[in-house]
């Protein structure tokens, strides 16, 4: 038995996409890129892969290699390459997404030598108010209420008024 102590083992990172209900979306067309980082902060950047969709690509993943032994921190990265935590929105390839890690520490040691996370990013468009509720009812008895006094001062006003 031979026991090799300079063995680096390797990170695997896949993506999923959510539309913005969370219903599960095949993927989104860009270059996605992700950073292997030293502390939970994402302040010690150790390397960068990406990732490329394109429409009828098939599913595709990214990998960190020659990773040393040890404990590390997986983070997708926005436009301006900065970490986006877990739950926190983010624009990646112009396109405003929130992004959810499965776990985003890895540890790679001589027993388990390739680590894996999965990265789902959810579409995050802006959400118009939805209508009805009780939440509603009280600006529409406001509103009735304002129609009803100007109407009704309108009336005063015009019986005030002389008639030539």
């Amino acid at each position: 038995t031979y026991t090799a102590f300079n063995h680096k083992g390797e990170i695997e990172v896949t993506k999923a996409f959510q539309n913005a209900d969370g219903t599960p979306l095949d993927h989104h067309n860009g270059t996605y890129r992700f950073g292997l980082f030293a502390d939970d902060a994402g302040t010690k950047l150790l390397q960068k892969t990406y990732v490329t969709y394109a429409y009828g690509q098939p599913t595709a993943s990214a990998k960190f290699t020659d990773v040393a032994f040890g404990t590390y921190y997986v983070f997708e990265l926005n436009d301006q390459e900065k970490p986006i935590p877990h739950g926190q929105p983010g624009t990646v390839g112009g396109v405003p997404f929130v992004v959810s890690y499965d776990s985003s520490k890895i540890t790679v040691t001589a027993q388990a030598s390739v680590g894996k996370v999965k990265v789902t990013n959810r579409l995050n468009y802006a959400e118009l108010p939805r209508t009805g509720g009780s939440g509603t009812a009280g600006f529409t008895a406001l509103g009735i209420l304002l129609i009803a006094a100007s109407l009704t001062l309108f009336a005063v006003k015009r019986r005030r008024e002389p008639r030539s």
